[in-house]
């Protein structure tokens, strides 16, 4: 997704299919089927921030709820997923 460089990326402790991973230009993909995926896999993904997204976190207890920081000032700077990653709120 977008033009940026992959600047953090994530696996779900209970479910290696479940992986995240966050772009430099703020967009976070994911997937439930990591796994099986391919080079011509489109991972799905949405776009919470225009800055990077600098670390991201599942809960290891949930594999729908995780966690995304973005790196600049001004702006909100943690987001969470209660969804696997389609969406996410500050």
């Amino acid at each position: 997704p977008g033009n940026g460089s992959v600047a953090s990326i994530d696996t779900h402790p209970l479910d290696g299919n479940r992986v995240l991973f966050g772009m430099s230009d703020g967009y976070i993909a994911y997937s439930t089927t990591a796994l099986s995926a391919t080079s011509a896999t489109t991972w799905l993904s949405s776009r919470p921030a225009t800055s990077s997204i600098s670390w991201l976190a599942w809960d290891p207890a949930n594999t729908s709820v995780a966690y995304a920081t973005v790196s600049a000032f001004g702006v909100n700077n943690l987001y969470k997923s209660v969804d696997g990653g389609a969406t996410w709120t500050p």
